[in-house]
């Protein structure tokens, strides 16, 4: 069975008005947070410093060929696809890279043999701030017109409602997530040079909250690719290509080496975010 939910799917969900509390506590051990770094997987050759056109819809987004060639990558094939013949239900969470992936109808029918159950929660635009706190999401005029859905359209980003709906709606548990996010809190940011811990805590508060949902459910964090061109005029704002690589890196390595089992000691920690607030303006506006 296959099913791919998106925005307007979601449009006949339920809304939520309360914001959900934010966790105390973060769970352990990484062996249930996988982090694939796919910088360079759309490049023709590692030393390229752009993308190929070929799999772009514009400077940053995915068309069906990017996607095909993202589920298809190894490691993150791996990830996705049942072991046996069992099947799996993945839950997709995040921004544009998200649900582009929906709109490009991916993964395809005939990923990991057709055992694979697909529900894509994603919204453009959102920030990890946004799924960090959770509650309802009102659409832009913009960005209703670009997923074609009615202005003041309100979508939830309650991640642990989602799974529930994700199991009422397709009479199985989620068993893998691959989440997405970060990019649009740069991009919001002034010089989008956010609060670089603020946003690691954002980042790590939405990872904790998906594995709380499910004591079983496995985690999947990517990243950005690299920009396919550098003319476009909202990308002219903060496009710093030499800084995107480091961050799409040191970034999320420094998020996830908190899931750690046993954490890593808080001068440590603090250490890790010095000089990581330059880095984080380039890399992750590859969301939108």
């Amino acid at each position: 069975m296959k099913l791919i939910l998106s925005a307007t799917a979601l449009m006949a969900l339920e809304l939520t008005s309360d914001a959900q509390e934010l966790p105390k506590s973060i769970h352990y051990p990484t062996d249930r947070v996988q982090f694939v770094n796919v910088w360079n997987l759309w490049k023709e050759s590692p030393s390229d410093e752009l993308s190929s056109s070929d799999y772009y819809v514009d400077a940053i987004h995915l068309n069906s060929a990017g996607y095909d060639l993202f589920f298809n990558e190894q490691q993150i094939n791996d990830f996705i696809c049942p072991s046996s013949d069992s099947s799996d239900t993945l839950l997709i969470f995040g921004d544009s890279w998200a649900q582009y992936a929906a709109q490009a109808n991916q993964p395809k029918d005939d990923l990991c043999a057709g055992n694979l159950t697909v529900v894509n929660y994603g919204i453009g635009g959102t920030t990890a701030a946004q799924w960090a706190s959770g509650g309802d999401i009102a659409l832009s005029p913009l960005l209703a017109a670009l997923f074609n859905v009615p202005q003041g359209t309100i979508l939830s980003a309650d991640i642990a409602k989602s799974f529930e709906r994700a199991k009422n709606q397709t009479g199985t548990t989620p068993t893998k997530v691959w989440m997405t996010i970060g990019g649009n809190d740069i991009l919001g940011a002034d010089q989008c040079e956010p609060d670089t811990t603020e946003l690691h805590n954002n980042i790590a508060s939405a990872l904790d909250q998906v594995l709380s949902a499910d004591p079983n459910v496995q985690v999947l964090v990517t990243g950005y690719g690299s920009f396919s061109r550098t003319n476009d005029l909202f990308l002219t704002y903060c496009n710093n290509i030499t800084k995107m690589e480091s961050l799409n890196n040191n970034a999320f390595v420094e998020v996830l080496s908190r899931f750690q089992d046993p954490p890593p000691s808080p001068s440590a920690a603090t250490k890790t975010f010095v000089g990581l607030g330059a880095l984080l303006a380039a890399t992750l506006v590859s969301l939108f």
